[in-house]
């Protein structure tokens, strides 16, 4: 089978460096001496992968109404059943109720010591997201 458009590869930020290397595609210093044949000379590919720090703020509330009711076998086969039946409750979701992106101003003061090692002028430095789903509100809405 051949492509006749386009093709999107996505393996996860370690495998699809390596699987475009693998296939020829990748800084050709590096392709030739391992053997393969440089078919794309793209030297990015595969280096300077960054990550996000990701925290977590947790609370104590006045409910019993948490994903921690999952831990007890009853109300999780109950919810299983509730997705099986109509694909929704909490099984119906994916844990976030919003999610948002935010980009520090370029003037910002932490450009002068750190620099930008987002992907470009319009991708977020930020990444915000709300659990807003509880276990009665998913059975209605999620």
């Amino acid at each position: 089978m051949q492509a006749k458009k386009e093709v999107i590869l996505s393996a996860g930020a370690v495998m699809t460096p390596f699987l475009l290397m693998q296939s020829g595609i990748g800084d050709t210093h590096e392709l030739t001496r391992v053997g393969i044949p440089t078919l794309l000379n793209l030297p990015s590919v595969g280096k300077n992968g960054s990550d996000h720090p990701l925290t977590w703020i947790s609370w104590l509330v006045n409910s019993t109404d948490t994903f921690e009711q999952l831990a007890n076998p009853a109300i999780f086969n109950e919810d299983l059943a509730l997705w099986i039946a109509t694909r929704r409750g909490l099984f119906g979701t994916n844990g976030l109720g919003q999610i948002g992106w935010k980009r520090i101003p370029g003037n910002s003061s932490i450009f002068k010591k750190f620099p930008d090692l987002s992907a470009g002028p319009n991708s977020p430095h930020i990444q915000l997201e709300y659990q807003v789903c509880s276990r009665i509100i998913s059975e209605r809405n999620c």
